[in-house]
């Protein structure tokens, strides 16, 4: 069947997002390491996109089993809503809720944007580089802008200059980049000299993700995936113990997986006509916009939701203003006028040609669905190693920030208290 969704390439996660080449070095705001910064610790922070927390005990990886049993690590970790790959490294990385760091999913529209700069998708590197998309400054900023030196080897927003700010190393998403080579530049910045070594590290693995949607979470090819990000993760250990520097690792996830079934697609095109409205995401979600404030424009989106409120059956429908306020989303116009959520294991859509819905996804409501849920994992000289419950993602970045002994800038969402037992000397 080749009806199908209407940007379904945000299923595809970060893995379908590329780019023709590695862009060197970018102009840090600092030329070196500001004097203080040189006695603070080294903080690598590793996402495994799609890496469910219960794939470590499921397959046995060695290197990260053995990470999780010697160092701290949570039950899971919770992602904000929608359980997607963007929205999900941006909270991490910044504190804040979808709906205070502005990317609110993977594909979305900003209609108060000039009119050629409206729909952001992760799948477009003119949008994923365009720093004014970004509303909240992602650890990096911070630490820049207090004399340390960073880098980033992939992460949503790294490509950016966020409020004036780049990452003093990064590079430009391409998958193609082999997961040994990511881990040799990581090792590669912190054999620099000590003025020029970056104290934060990002690092970015999809090859996981990419298996759980075109195979599902229980298949062989996840298995196999895990076992080589697991090499990888062992490489990187080995890295950092031989050079003897004080690193904190850290790896956590962005979301899980589930299953989906393909005899319950809803194409929501069969209930209702989408006339003279902009429709973004899609998957578990379906986002409706008006195009405008017109009478007519608010008249023709409220026949949209009257029509899909009418037909609603495994699948939510709300208002902008009545999406449950757990959800973080309504503050935000980026959030759409209408959106509709699926129940699991149901997906919303419209028919497309041009796309094969997938095997498994995520995105879906993570506190009615625990397979939503991601993993926290850390182990470093900082570090004790304790067991805790699940916890929200936007605790990560005030952990990291006190592991880095960096002064908080602004108003986050994350609360410090959360994982403060896990640092050795807070």
């Amino acid at each position: 069947m080749k009806n199908l969704f209407l940007s379904l390439v945000v299923l595809l996660s970060l893995g379908a997002c590329s780019t023709s080449s590695l862009k060197p070095q970018a102009t840090s705001v600092n030329s070196t390491n500001s004097a203080e910064t040189l006695k603070k610790p080294y903080v690598i922070l590793v996402s495994i996109d799609g890496y469910r927390p219960d794939y470590t005990r499921k397959f046995s990886p060695p290197n990260l089993t053995a990470f999780k049993n010697i160092g701290a690590s949570a039950e899971s970790m919770i992602p904000v809503f929608p359980s997607k790959t963007f929205p999900n490294h941006l909270s991490i990385i910044t504190g804040r809720y979808a709906e205070n760091h502005g990317i609110v999913a993977n594909y979305f529209y900003d209609l108060s944007r000039p009119a050629e700069k409206t729909l952001y998708t992760l799948s477009n590197p003119k949008a994923v580089q365009d720093g004014t998309w970004y509303q909240a400054d992602p650890l990096w900023v911070t630490a820049e802008k207090e004399g340390m030196r960073t880098a980033c080897y992939f992460w949503p927003g790294s490509e950016a200059e966020i409020g004036g700010v780049r990452p003093a190393y990064f590079k430009t998403y391409d998958k193609n980049v082999t997961n040994q080579s990511r881990v040799d530049g990581v090792l590669d910045w912190l054999k620099l000299p000590e003025e020029k070594r970056p104290h934060l590290i990002t690092l970015y693995f999809s090859d996981v993700d990419s298996a759980g949607h075109e195979h599902g979470p229980d298949s062989k090819e996840v298995k196999e995936a895990v076992k080589n990000i697991d090499i990888q993760i062992g490489r990187l250990q080995a890295g950092v113990e031989a050079l003897k520097l004080p690193v904190d690792l850290v790896i956590v996830s962005d979301h899980g997986m589930a299953k989906l079934d393909p005899k319950k697609i809803l194409y929501l095109d069969d209930l209702v006509t989408f006339k003279n409205v902009l429709v973004g995401d899609t998957g578990p979600q379906l986002v409706v916009y008006a195009k405008g404030n017109s009478p007519e424009q608010k008249a023709q989106l409220d026949e949209v939701y009257q029509a899909l409120k009418k037909h609603a059956k495994h699948y939510r429908v709300f208002r902008r203003a009545d999406i449950p306020a757990e959800y973080h989303l309504a503050k935000n116009p980026r959030a759409g006028d209408v959106l509709i959520s699926a129940d699991l294991p149901y997906s919303v859509g419209i028919h497309d040609p041009r796309y094969h819905p997938p095997v498994a996804t995520h995105g879906y409501d993570p506190k009615r669905y625990p397979e939503m849920n991601a993993t926290f994992y850390a182990k470093g000289p900082d570090i004790l190693p304790k067991k805790i419950k699940s916890f929200k993602n936007i605790d990560v970045y005030p952990f990291l920030m006190e592991l880095l002994k960096l002064k908080p800038m602004g108003q986050i969402d994350g609360n410090a208290a959360t994982l403060h037992s896990l640092l050795k000397n807070p």
